[in-house]
């Protein structure tokens, strides 16, 4: 979600689509916090977290040898690490939304991996995690997720929300191909929100 890095030469790509989908879910609900570009480092995360009823992420993520991340302003030279969401205060946190590539997934490609994000936020007391088992196409994953805080703002449950978005995308003549709509997943405990 960042447009800046301290060290170029560590940028990933800039997703504009990631903008727009923070801004679209930040417009639903009143008074949200959002930290983009500089404003967006582990620190600042950190001290965030424990006013925040809903967590949602929006950008890039990364599974890989060694570490899996969400990466904070721009470039991977402050990550987001399993390790460092385990030291922050989710007691308030019902939802986590962690719209970026291979969330669910840690280093061995496996929810139940101690680098999976999804696991160590519900491990951290999160109810429910929506994540990404794979690599995610950042336009199918805007409309996505506007289709799914519509539904979720509308009274149904976040799997309910979940699955009825799925459903939407696919009848989307561009986005049919399981790829664009079921990368995402509920883990955690049913809940009615």
């Amino acid at each position: 979600m960042a447009d800046s890095a301290a060290h170029p030469e560590n940028r990933l790509e800039t997703l504009p689509d990631a903008e727009v989908e923070a801004n679209a879910v930040a417009a639903l609900f009143r008074n949200p916090t959002i930290l983009r570009r500089n404003s967006a480092t582990q620190a600042q995360l950190l001290r965030e977290l424990p006013n925040a009823d809903l967590f949602h992420f929006s950008g890039h993520g990364l599974s890989g040898i060694g570490s899996s991340a969400l990466v904070l302003n721009g470039g991977t030279s402050d990550l987001l690490t399993a390790a460092t969401l385990e030291t922050g205060d989710f007691k308030r946190t019902r939802l986590a939304v962690l719209s970026a590539c291979s969330t669910a997934s840690g280093t061995g490609r496996s929810f139940t991996d101690s680098e999976s994000l999804a696991r160590t936020l519900i491990s951290s007391g999160v109810p429910q995690v929506v994540a990404s088992r794979w690599y995610v196409d950042s336009g199918s994953t805007l409309y996505l997720m506007k289709v799914f805080y519509q539904n979720l703002r509308g009274g149904e449950s976040v799997v309910e929300s979940l699955r009825n978005s799925e459903k939407t995308l696919r009848k989307d003549g561009c986005w049919d191909h399981p790829f664009y709509w079921a990368p995402f997943a509920v883990f955690g405990k049913p809940s009615s929100t």
